[in-house]
């Protein structure tokens, strides 16, 4: 008797089981239908204004801290920031520190 009390108790836990992870499988297609792909949306909107803005900027560097693509420049040399054209921000290369 007791065996089949456990083999019905572990039938029903089993059906549970399936029940509980149909409900998470539904909820979750809902989600990502409704919120998921609202927050898609918004990630997407925000990134193509991130880039339309980083785009604007010139990257230098300070101090070495940051790495950037100079032309021209060797490794080991000095970069130093300068004024360009229209208020522009240029690198130059040197060998030898522009404080010497």
């Amino acid at each position: 008797m007791a065996t089949e009390e456990a083999a019905q108790a572990q039938a029903e836990f089993d059906r549970q089981i399936e029940e509980y992870d149909q409900k998470c499988a539904d909820h979750r297609r809902a989600w990502e239908a409704s919120e998921y792909a609202d927050y898609r949306q918004a990630v997407s909107e925000f990134e193509e204004l991130l880039e339309s803005e980083r785009v604007k900027m010139d990257r230098i560097a300070y101090c070495g801290k940051v790495p950037v693509n100079v032309y021209g420049a060797a490794p080991g040399d000095w970069i130093v920031p300068v004024r360009g054209d229209q208020d522009r921000s240029l690198a130059v290369s040197s060998a030898t520190p522009p404080f010497r």
